[in-house]
């Protein structure tokens, strides 16, 4: 009888652990779709008034910021300025490999980010900076946009979801 009760205990911690880490899965997202954001504005207001190369534009732009984009940024750089150096896009590709936990709307974005760095002009740079920035802050405002409720959602099905099968298997 105990060995049930423990199994249910199991259950039900197992699948609210489920819903909070989607919980938490979702608000790093947010985090990363943040930063990512503050770090597109830096890069459009150092493209505007300084124009510096690409490797310590991003270099510049990782010191401004902290947490996952900023360490994206700058492996993106040593990666353009190491030893065989590659093409942007190709060098954003092998970055973003080496950070598997990247979640996908910020991958795409990153994605965009480094097949549109250096291939332009600084006109064209500009433009394709502001076009991402500005589908950043619409993916970020999605996720604002009821975040409490689909948090406690998620949290609250993890629980229920738990709970009905270990009724089910009591």
């Amino acid at each position: 009888m105990e060995l049930k009760w423990i199994g249910a205990v199991l259950i039900v911690g197992g699948c609210g652990w489920g819903g909070f880490s989607m919980a938490g899965y979702y608000r790093s997202t947010e985090r990363y779709l943040a930063e990512l954001a503050r770090g597109l504005e830096y890069m459009i207001s150092e493209l505007r008034f300084r124009a510096p190369p690409l490797p310590d534009l991003l270099k510049n732009t990782a010191a401004v910021l902290r947490g996952p984009v900023a360490a994206v940024l700058d492996k993106f750089s040593q990666v353009l300025t190491g030893s065989s150096p590659c093409q942007a896009g190709e060098g954003m590709i092998q970055v973003l490999q080496e950070f598997p936990l990247c979640p996908g709307e910020v991958y795409n974005l990153m994605n965009q980010l480094g097949n549109s760095l250096g291939v332009f002009d600084l006109d064209g740079q500009l433009r394709e900076l502001e076009s991402l920035k500005e589908d950043c802050q619409r993916i970020l405002s999605r996720f604002r946009q009821g975040r409490d409720e689909r948090l406690r959602s998620y949290q609250t099905l993890g629980l229920c979801a738990g709970a009905a099968l270990a009724l089910i298997l009591i």
